[in-house]
């Protein structure tokens, strides 16, 4: 009896590890956040006061499958002139209208560049939509801002 209660439990041991061993190391790796939702970029770009909304990255994609909201972070490394602050604003598809649904203010003066985070949370529909993220420096046009690095992420359904 006890032999069998032993060969029972080590076979739902065994059974348990292969379950773990085929969920924990299957062929698909876990994201976080899906590839078209997440984009970094090494780049630099420089614009002075009073050039405008510029586009800091190619648009990435969201996909909610329930009304929900989406969470958009913004992390870069800004240099700005003394005198000038830079502001961020997001579209959600092509159609829509700027929004500033968080902090306006994204950088302002500093003695070296540093890196900047932004979180923000918009309301967006059910299915696929791309969300853009803008940047734009406000001050004299002698001043300007250089956005360097950067990644952004987008999150969909966070009901």
């Amino acid at each position: 009896m006890r032999t069998r209660r032993l060969s029972a439990g080590l076979a739902a041991a065994a059974l348990t590890a292969a379950g773990l061993t085929a969920a924990l190391g299957g062929s698909t790796p876990a994201q976080a956040i899906p590839t078209l939702a997440q984009a970094c970029a090494q780049t630099s770009d420089t614009q002075s006061g009073g050039s405008g909304w510029q586009l800091m990255h190619a648009p990435l994609w969201v996909h909610n499958q329930s009304f929900a909201r989406t969470v958009i972070n913004v992390n870069a490394d800004v240099e700005v002139d003394r005198g000038a602050r830079v502001v961020i604003a997001y579209r959600v598809d092509q159609n829509g209208f700027l929004q500033n649904p968080g902090a306006r203010n994204f950088a302002s003066w500093s003695e070296f560049s540093q890196t900047r985070h932004s979180m923000v949370v918009m309301p967006v529909g059910t299915g696929w939509h791309r969300v853009y993220v803008y940047w734009r420096v406000i001050g004299s046009s002698s001043d300007s801002a250089t956005v360097g690095g950067h990644c952004i992420t987008v999150e969909g359904d966070t009901n």
